[in-house]
């Protein structure tokens, strides 16, 4: 299954912060992501070392950028262009993760453990397809990857078998399952059995529950097993801060 969620791998764009005199590590690191298929970038240009132009270019990236790794060492730490490619990533209320140039062989593990992460399983009615596709593409746009079933499940399959085949590659590879939950939702079993064999699976559950459904009893003592906390959503823009609340979760357990 976990073949599946290859074709986003490409959507991983990853942005290096990191000292042009830590090249060789960094370039190590790279090499590694590029292995895993993710897409980094080691932004260097030599002929623009002291070009204030340069920064332009550096922001420019960042705002296409999904992910971000510091890549943290004394000179990254002494290093202008590092601290701010630091202060433009957080004034653009984005998180990055701190790898430490030192250990090279932590590089691998939390390679291994963002891009496993990054996997998304999202639950909902094919009535609210509205919804799910915002959600969809807001995440895909922070670095995440998203199954969708509505797209990504082949012709012919058993789809029950098929589901939770899915739902298993993103609780063994630690990702998340995310239902959206709303009035169709609670009404559809087919929804239900997705939820209740995601929490017998320990997927990580992060509910996006819609602020006009009315929760059943039996949803209630459902979500009520789950540990993470719930996101109500009704407002304009309460898709992003839902998709921010994931990453922003997301990358505390990278610390």
């Amino acid at each position: 299954m976990a073949a599946d969620f290859e074709k986003y791998n490409e959507e991983i764009w990853v942005f290096l912060s990191h000292s042009n005199k830590d090249y060789e590590q960094v370039r190590l690191l790279r090499n590694m992501m590029e292995e895993k298929g993710l897409r980094p970038l080691m932004f260097f240009l030599k002929c623009l070392e002291s070009d204030p132009e340069i920064f332009e270019l550096i922001k420019r990236e960042i705002d296409v950028r999904p992910r971000f790794f510091l890549c943290d060492s004394e000179n990254a730490q002494n290093s202008v262009w590092v601290q701010r490619e630091v202060d433009y990533i957080k004034s653009k209320n984005r998180q990055y993760i701190t790898v430490d140039l030192n250990d090279p062989d932590s590089f691998e593990k939390q390679i291994s453990e963002i891009k496993s992460r990054s996997q998304v399983f999202l639950s909902y009615s094919m009535q609210d397809y509205a919804i799910a596709e915002k959600i969809v593409v807001s995440l895909q746009n922070r670095g995440f990857n998203v199954f969708d079933y509505k797209t990504d499940i082949p012709a012919g399959c058993e789809i029950n078998n098929y589901l939770k085949g899915a739902i298993n590659t993103t609780s063994q590879d630690n990702g998340y399952f995310i239902p959206i939950i709303t009035n169709n939702y609670i009404s559809s079993q087919f929804c239900k059995m997705e939820l209740i064999y995601a929490l017998k699976e320990h997927t990580n559950i992060f509910p996006c529950i819609i602020n006009d459904c009315e929760l059943s009893l039996e949803l209630n003592f459902i979500l009520s097993n789950i540990q993470m906390t719930p996101i109500y959503t009704d407002r304009p823009n309460s898709i992003n801060e839902f998709c921010n609340k994931l990453i922003e979760f997301d990358l505390k357990r990278n610390k």
